[in-house]
């Protein structure tokens, strides 16, 4: 370390900066030619800035920066003030301090040091908000001001003394803010993942409403991954949708025609539009669960009859009941089952065996098989699971229902019918209709559409 020293000192005494910055054009650890300037006492300031704050290659750039910090950590703002930096230009001060480290007394010196070019200097800063750091607050205020919503997420949620709840709530505001006034930093992969997290916070949170964890849902619905070990679904929604058919309905008309609309000419939609009806064909293709649902299979048959009856209130008259029909049936086959008794709660199978729901119990099936395989029985009476694939491997973009014979139901119980329903289904090899449409993504065209929709209501793309 010594003679590496030495040899630093040595080229800058008889070449000066440039010399320097030759050194570094070849030198593994730039960092540390400037951090051996910055300890040196035979190096003069002035040799160094403001001239180095102008150099905008990376290497000379970080080696400047070590310098500035290694003489900053050793003599604090004494040796700031000893620099005159009062007759520096607006981006000597700038570049300085965006080259001092990220902490409370440097943010509010800023304010004084910088004046109109205090914004500026959170547009570009490297954040790294240190564990421990009191005024952390004051910095996620400034940096969502400055639109950096991903360096706000990345360094909240890493935070130790930030407890979760707190996190929810700031990852909320982050990403309202970030959904109404945009962030100018790239977002990549990392960045996901920190909003993915955000959002598995805002779903868990106690403090947030319903209202407010369905809007952040609906923002970053892209965000949401369906298969997978860990798959992150829309939560809230599914939540929102149970309990208001009025919001079901709402999306099912963006999604599709209704049959006075087939008459007339197909709208033709800007991107806005288009994205708003790609968002509802997403969350109700995607639903899981049924209205009255308890999460353990269990659903309260009240809630979910009178779901049921306005839903078919308000489609019966557009001609959208089909499409109703076979959105709530794959919805259905989301369903866990039981842990005691039959697989299926009884409100459910009764809707799905009524003749009037033919339609939904179709897509049940289909949906039923896609997502897991189908239940059958043995001559026992005991059930297991049949699988054409791996669980979560099963997205075939045609498929069968494989016939498996009729085997011996014996005592299935009350709602014995809908298992014989889906065996019939296996027994004619039912095939899923996949309905195409070219302003839709390959990889986002369902998987399991049971019968053709354009019989009561077409796909509005």
């Amino acid at each position: 370390a010594k003679e590496r020293a030495a040899a630093v000192e040595s080229v800058f005494k008889n070449q000066g900066m440039d010399g320097i910055y030759a050194l570094a054009e070849h030198a593994e650890r730039v960092d540390d030619i400037g951090a051996i300037l910055g300890e040196s006492a035979d190096v003069n300031d002035y040799e160094v800035l403001p001239a180095g704050l102008q150099v905008e290659r990376g290497g000379q750039r970080w080696l400047v920066q070590s310098f500035v910090r290694s003489r900053f950590l050793a003599k604090g703002w004494k040796w700031v003030a000893s620099l005159g930096i009062e007759s520096w230009t607006a981006d000597d001060k700038l570049n300085l301090m965006l080259m001092l480290p990220f902490r409370s007394d440097i943010w509010y010196r800023v304010k004084y040091i910088l004046e109109d070019s205090e914004n500026e200097y959170w547009e570009r800063v490297y954040v790294v908000i240190a564990d421990g750091e009191r005024e952390w607050q004051y910095a996620i205020k400034r940096l969502l001001a400055a639109k950096r919503g991903y360096s706000v997420l990345s360094n909240v949620l890493r935070l130790k003394g930030i407890a979760d709840k707190d996190k929810a709530l700031i990852s909320f505001e982050t990403l309202k803010r970030m959904a109404k006034e945009g962030c100018v930093e790239h977002g990549d992969s990392l960045t996901s993942y920190h909003v993915q997290k955000a959002i598995k916070l805002i779903q868990d949170s106690e403090d947030l409403s319903l209202k407010q964890k369905v809007m952040i849902e609906w923002s970053y619905f892209g965000m949401f991954s369906f298969v997978g070990r860990e798959p992150l679904s829309p939560k809230s929604i599914n939540v929102a949708i149970a309990a208001d058919p009025k919001l079901f309905y709402e999306l099912l008309c963006l999604a599709y025609l209704g049959k006075g609309d087939k008459k007339k000419a197909r709208p033709k939609l800007d991107d806005q539009q288009s994205q708003r009806v790609m968002l509802a064909w997403k969350t109700l293709h995607y639903w899981k669960g049924v209205p009255g649902h308890k999460g353990d299979g269990h659903v309260d048959a009240k809630k979910f009859s009178s779901w049921i009856k306005a839903v078919k209130a308000l489609t019966r008259k557009d001609g959208r009941l089909t499409a109703a029909l076979i959105v709530i049936g794959n919805a259905a086959a989301q369903l866990p089952r039981l842990q005691k008794g039959f697989w299926m709660d009884g409100a459910v199978a009764r809707f799905l065996d009524a003749k009037v729901n033919d339609k939904a119990l179709e897509s049940f099936g289909a949906g039923l098989y896609n997502a897991r395989g189908a239940h059958v029985l043995n001559e026992d009476g005991a059930e297991f699971l049949f699988k054409v694939a791996d669980e979560g491997r099963i997205q075939k973009r045609r498929f069968r229902l494989h016939g498996l014979g009729p085997p011996n139901l014996g005592p299935v119980g009350r709602d014995g019918r809908v298992e014989r329903h889906v065996l019939r289904l296996e027994r004619r090899h039912t095939k899923p209709v996949l309905r195409q449409h070219a302003a839709q993504p390959r990889r986002e065209q369902a998987l399991a559409r049971p019968v053709d929709v354009r019989e009561d209501g077409e796909l509005l793309l």
